[in-house]
């Protein structure tokens, strides 16, 4: 047991413990600050992203595993599943009714992944996000909640890349 804080050591946490504890609030922006300029050496900027948002939809996969959100809308899904997951109050989601495909902006304030100042800026850091949260909203798709449709998402702004906030877009598949 770690004697300052009283939780377990890293080593000895299961996926459900990893749910409940907030170390990924100030881990994850270190980790990927270093792996950032990496991905993008690697594979681009275009294939950079696309594996970010790949890598996004695989631990939403592994988290829906131990949690179902609470809610049946986009809206009430997502804000359980920042509450939950990322600690925070999601800031905003605004949702286009009347617009054919259906359209919702995600803004995030507070982004777990995104801070001002970093070096690599092509790239939105919050895509993963962005990757997590269209496999999250498909899969509940696909079992049967029938007010989410399937959607694809888009990471349109970041804080990272000097934005005021970090903003998703959802656009339904039709």
């Amino acid at each position: 047991m770690e004697i300052f804080t009283g939780e377990l050591p890293f080593i000895e946490l299961t996926r459900e413990d990893m749910l409940e504890v907030r170390w990924s609030r100030s881990l994850l922006p270190i980790i990927y600050g270093y792996i950032m300029p990496m991905i993008k050496e690697k594979w681009g900027v275009e294939k950079g992203t696309e594996k970010l948002k790949e890598f996004g939809r695989r631990v939403m996969e592994d988290m829906l595993i131990h949690w179902t959100p609470k809610g049946d809308t986009i809206k009430k899904v997502l804000k359980d599943t920042y509450k939950t997951h990322f600690f925070i109050k999601l800031y905003k989601i605004k949702e286009f009714k009347k617009e054919t495909p259906r359209k919702w902006f995600i803004y995030d304030n507070k982004c777990i992944l995104c801070w001002e100042g970093v070096e690599e800026t092509e790239i939105h850091y919050c895509v993963a996000l962005g990757g997590a949260m269209e496999f999250l909203l498909n899969s509940l798709n696909q079992t049967g909640y029938k007010k989410i449709p399937k959607v694809v998402v888009n990471t349109i702004a970041s804080k990272a890349r000097g934005d005021k906030l970090c903003t998703h877009e959802v656009i339904e598949v039709l």
